[in-house]
């Protein structure tokens, strides 16, 4: 700090404030008063402002405010600035400022140089703002991807190139905006940290914003439900394979089925049905779904299986036909005992016959058989169905 003493007892000078010095030509050292612009190093969104820091004596104070453009060492007075306050509206990055601070008390006789580096400052470069950091997917599952995305603002204007830096729990990093689920695994911690770099030399660089999340469990899913194949029959069995995956891995799936005929429940937790909950012409399907212990899948239902009509059947019986004599009527009825019919379905059964005399078919296809057919020593043979 410098300051300036009685030039003459019998002259009165205006007294002059340059940058951080006051120049006081006063009669005495009463008037003797320092100052400083605030802030010290001032950016393109701070306001200037005259601070005083010791005053012997109030005076009412006159302001000049000097500015020299970016790259230009001529300062010109600004004119329009009267007081001791500059709005950042009226600055702009590079610029350099001085001010003169003088007394309206006496005229002025002089205003001194103001180039000396220490009454200069020099507005400086202010950094972008991070406005707002968003994912697309904040409660992501193992099989999604999260999209970060961040809004600025950059009182300067420039451009801003926006850095984003994706962190897993163990240190593992990534330096893209977006994370992709190949490199996520349920229970992961990630942090994705944002800034933005601006294009002044050198650059600025924000303040960094931070979104955070856990990977949840994806739940596992049903890929195929597999019934028997071939036609199903009132006596026969359905069994059902299923295949099913889990992102995840985590542990033995364990399934949920239902077996439906007509869309209702008949039987729950087994993967094979029989005949005893079905009929002939009721379509069954299977429905199901599996759970990994936390979460269940989605249930998945078969295709439809109509029951087919089951075919009747014939069993023979222990009995022994009676000796046939050349005079007799050969009879294949079922009265005769040597079978039974049946069928399954509860169907009426009709049967046909087909007689052998001798391995040789003859026309009769009745149930009898007359003498005429055969005579002594001949195999007689008659078939059912």
């Amino acid at each position: 700090m410098v300051e300036m003493g009685m030039h003459s007892p019998l002259s009165i000078l205006r007294v002059l404030l340059l940058g951080h010095l006051f120049l006081a030509c006063t009669p005495n050292l009463e008037n003797a008063v320092e100052f400083h612009i605030e802030p010290e190093e001032p950016s393109t969104t701070d306001d200037l402002e005259v601070e005083f820091d010791y005053v012997q004596k109030s005076y009412r104070w006159d302001y000049l405010w000097f500015r020299a453009q970016e790259g230009s060492d001529d300062f010109l007075r600004v004119e329009e600035i009267e007081g001791g306050t500059v709005s950042h509206e009226m600055t702009r990055r590079g610029e350099r400022w001085q001010v003169a601070v003088v007394s309206n008390e006496t005229g002025m006789q002089t205003v001194q140089e103001l180039l000396d580096e220490r009454d200069i400052i020099t507005i400086a470069n202010t950094p972008p703002t991070i406005l707002e950091l968003t994912l697309d997917n904040p409660n992501p599952k193992t099989l999604d991807s999260v999209t970060a995305s961040a809004t600025y603002t950059d009182a300067d204007d420039d451009e801003v190139e926006l850095e984003y830096i994706w962190q897993r729990h163990d240190g593992f990093q990534i330096n893209l905006n977006e994370l992709n689920s190949a490199n996520t695994s349920v229970g992961d911690h990630w942090t994705v940290t944002v800034t933005g770099n601006d294009s002044a030399l050198p650059p600025g660089t924000s303040e960094e914003m931070t979104a955070n999340f856990t990977v949840r469990n994806s739940p596992p899913q049903i890929d195929s439900l597999e019934l028997t194949e071939g036609p199903t029959y009132e006596d026969s069995e359905i069994r059902v394979e299923i295949t099913a995956s889990d992102p995840d891995e985590e542990q033995a799936l364990t399934h949920s089925i239902e077996w439906l005929v007509e869309d209702n429940v008949v039987l729950s937790n087994t993967p094979r049905v029989t005949g005893e909950h079905f009929k002939k012409g009721q379509e069954v399907r299977v429905r199901v779904s599996t759970s990994d212990g936390s979460l269940s899948s989605p249930q998945m239902v078969s295709d439809p299986r109509v029951i087919s009509n089951t075919p009747p059947y014939i069993v023979l019986t222990n009995n022994t036909p009676d000796p046939l004599r050349e005079s007799d009527v050969a009879d294949c009825s079922e009265s005769e005992l040597l079978y039974e019919a049946h069928d399954i379905d509860g169907d009426t059964v009709s049967v046909s016959f087909e007689w052998e005399v001798n391995a040789q078919t003859v026309s009769e296809t009745t149930s009898e058989l007359s003498s005429g057919f055969f005579q002594k020593n001949d195999t007689v043979r008659c078939r059912v169905t």
